[in-house]
Formats: C-alpha cells, sequence, structure tokens
C-alpha cells in the first residue's frame, strides 16, 4: 500500500492495466491445461518468477 500512495494516478491505471493482462494470460493457460489435461510439475525457474 505504501507504493500506491506514492503512484500518480496514471501509474496506477499502467499497472492495473499490465495486472489485468498477466492474469488473463494465466487464466487462458490454465485453462489450456485444464483442456488437453497437461499439467506440469513447477521448475525452479518458475518459483523465481513467481517470487521475484
Amino acid at each position: 500500500m505504501t507504493d500506491l500512495r506514492r503512484m500518480t494516478l496514471g501509474e496506477v491505471v499502467d499497472y492495473t492495466i499490465a495486472y489485468n493482462k498477466r492474469q488473463e494470460r494465466a487464466e487462458k493457460a490454465q485453462k489450456h491445461a485444464e483442456k488437453h489435461g497437461t499439467k506440469r510439475r513447477a521448475t525452479q525457474s518458475d518459483i523465481d518468477a513467481f517470487f521475484g
């Protein structure tokens, strides 16, 4: 929340748009995996990307 207070309105809007796009891609990938029955274990790269 502290970072959000320092952001301008335009930055908040840009962040929100980027977050929504990232979520849409993740949802599409999950639906695709569920549809095709393909699941995989997370790699160390996946974990590093998730936790930053």
